[in-house]
């Protein structure tokens, strides 16, 4: 009978891992992007890293969230999506950064930190409208129902 990798033991090697490749990266100018584990029979543990790239509002604009919504941030409202970029927006009574979009999660796929704790959150794209910047005339007119709360 083959023994199988615990939850308790994949999740105790995959923080060494990770602490490991942060300093490694850190030395380099880069930092973890994508972390992705399987355990059962054998641990399986993939990495992605990015370059860190600080744009003046202090988010890393070579991260592949940010990537994604300098790419993208025109169809999102944005005239100007490099400044857009870290602007901050409120939700609840606390202050959040924008600091890009993961189009893979269509239901929260504004991507942002809360600048008191640096805790990553996904919001919705009704966040956006609250961004200095934002136009909805600069979305696309099949996506403006997009924008409207309940959506």
């Amino acid at each position: 009978m083959m023994n199988a990798v615990s939850k308790e033991q994949a999740s105790a090697i995959c923080q060494e891992i990770e602490q490991a490749v942060r300093e490694i990266l850190a030395r380099h100018n880069m930092e973890i992007a994508k972390v992705r584990r399987k355990y059962g029979n054998a641990l399986v543990f993939n990495l992605e890293a990015s370059p860190i790239n600080l744009n003046p509002n202090g988010v890393n604009a070579g991260s592949i969230v940010a990537q994604t919504f300098l790419q993208y941030g025109k169809d999102y409202g944005f005239a100007n999506p490099e400044e857009a970029l870290g602007k901050t927006f409120k939700n609840k009574g606390k202050t959040y950064k924008l600091v890009g979009m993961n189009l893979n999660k269509s239901k929260f796929p504004v991507q942002a930190i809360d600048v008191a704790t640096g805790q990553s959150f996904g919001f919705t794209l009704l966040a956006l409208k609250q961004i200095e910047g934002f136009d909805l005339d600069c979305v696309p007119s099949w996506m403006q129902n997009s924008f409207e709360a309940g959506s």
